[in-house]
C-alpha cells in the first residue's frame, strides 16, 4: 500500500520545505505529475522552479520533460508539460535523505 501524503514513515521522513516536498512527489508520483497536480494538491505555483533549484543542486536530472498536446475550450491547440521519473524510487530516497541532512 502505498503512503498517504505526509503521513509518517520510518524511511522517508515528512517534507518540511518545497525542495523536499518536490522529492516526495516524485518518490511516489501521480499518475500524471504536471504543473496542474501540483496547483491543485500543493497549492503552489513553484513545481517546475523548485525541481530546477533541486536538480541544479545535485546536478543531475531528476525527470523527463514531455509537452502534451491538448485542444482548449476555445478550440485552441495547446500544450502543457508532464514530468517523468526517470530514477528508481530508491535513487530519489537516498537523494531525499541527502537533501533533508542539508537543511
Amino acid at each position: 500500500m502505498q503512503p498517504t501524503l505526509f503521513s509518517f514513515s520510518e524511511s522517508i521522513p515528512t517534507p518540511t520545505n518545497q525542495h523536499e516536498l518536490v522529492l516526495y512527489t516524485l518518490i511516489f508520483p501521480p499518475k500524471e505529475l504536471s504543473m496542474g497536480y501540483w496547483m491543485n494538491h500543493y497549492k503552489s505555483h513553484k513545481f517546475s522552479t523548485r525541481l530546477g533549484e533541486v536538480e541544479k543542486e545535485l546536478g543531475i536530472s531528476l525527470v523527463e520533460r514531455k509537452q502534451t498536446q491538448f485542444t482548449n475550450r476555445f478550440g485552441h491547440n495547446s500544450h502543457y508539460v508532464v514530468y517523468v521519473p526517470v530514477l528508481k524510487q530508491s535513487e530519489y530516497v537516498e537523494l531525499y535523505k541527502k537533501i533533508i541532512a542539508k537543511s
